[in-house]
């Protein structure tokens, strides 16, 4: 992301996640969601919560997640990085995800390429509005 490392750490990113409808706070660093997505011919919505750990600013933190909707269910936990690199911030992250129901009917390496699509969705809007909120 071509973004400063600061502003990224400012951003709410549920405010550009695709398909989140609904982000609302139920404790410190918890969160209900409501999350309408789809896989190939699978879609729907997904009710669900996420919750932010291991936080070791400015560096990172842990993102838990757990949802479930008529398609299937969803847990899984993700590791995400910042890193200031050459006046930008290089955002990694290491995740690993379950999923059952019909979902998982889909096939692992769809569901997988599907999480690499909306990341990736994810990340080019984050780094839009960023620029957006700079240049305000």
């Amino acid at each position: 992301m071509g973004a400063v490392h600061g502003r990224v750490r400012e951003q709410r990113p549920h405010a550009v996640a695709r398909g989140c409808e609904r982000l609302d706070p139920i404790g410190p660093d918890e969160f209900a969601a409501t999350l309408s997505v789809g896989v190939a011919a699978v879609k729907g919505t997904y009710q669900g919560k996420l919750a932010i750990v291991d936080k070791t600013p400015p560096e990172g933190y842990t993102l838990r997640v757990e949802g479930s909707g008529r398609p299937g269910f969803v847990k899984g936990e993700g590791r995400l990085t910042l890193t200031e690199e050459d006046g930008g911030t290089l955002v990694s992250i290491k995740a690993e995800a379950q999923v059952g129901g019909l979902i998982a009917a889909v096939g692992q390496r769809l569901v997988g390429a599907a999480g690499r699509m909306l990341m990736s969705q994810f990340f080019s809007a984050l780094e839009a509005e960023i620029d957006r909120a700079a240049t305000a």
